[in-house]
């Protein structure tokens, strides 16, 4: 992604889990890739730039559904102001058959 007027900015980029689960953030040592795994999935994130991965837990939806049950919230975003950034997100779940079923460490049963 190019930001417009090539501005340098924060880049910001939310992936919402389904439910409140716990989840494991292994950034490697540059920061440009990131593991997260959780309960029946995994993601890795790899990005020409150094990232900051974090987890919260914020409320499911706002327009839709109950907004009193939370979710996990996955946080990715730019260490730093950029002009661009290439990311490739990988995703694998329990539901697609590509990843054992895993406990809240993240370890595979």
């Amino acid at each position: 992604m190019t930001l417009a007027e090539g501005k340098p900015d924060t880049v910001l980029f939310r992936w919402h889990l389904a439910d409140n689960v716990p989840a494991t953030i292994t950034p490697a040592q540059d920061g440009r890739t990131a593991r997260v795994t959780w309960t029946g999935g995994a993601m890795t994130l790899e990005a020409d730039a150094p990232l900051e991965v974090t987890a919260t837990i914020l409320p499911h939806g706002t327009f839709w559904g109950d907004s009193k049950k939370l979710h996990t919230c996955l946080i990715v975003q730019s260490r730093k102001p950029v002009t661009a950034l290439h990311l490739v997100t990988s995703l694998k779940t329990a539901e697609c058959g590509n990843l054992p079923q895993a406990d809240a460490d993240g370890e595979r049963k």
